[in-house]
């Protein structure tokens, strides 16, 4: 039982200290989503979207890629 919990601890600090390298990538596209939404004209969208992406406007138009 001692194992299981010290196997849990160590994999709870091993996943502590990769978030936060990973963290500050993700910041920056949340960032420059809220930007373009913010200025309400998506300029930089390929930088936060793939190229398969589908938007559905609440207008119900689509806009593909």
């Amino acid at each position: 039982m001692k194992l299981l919990f010290f196997a849990a601890g160590l994999l709870c600090l091993i996943a502590a200290a990769r978030g936060a390298d990973d963290e500050q990538p993700v910041r920056e596209v949340v960032k420059s989503f809220v930007t373009d939404y913010n200025n309400g004209n998506f300029k930089n969208a390929p930088s936060y979207t793939i190229d398969d992406w589908v938007h559905i406007n609440p207008g119900g138009g689509i806009t593909r890629g």
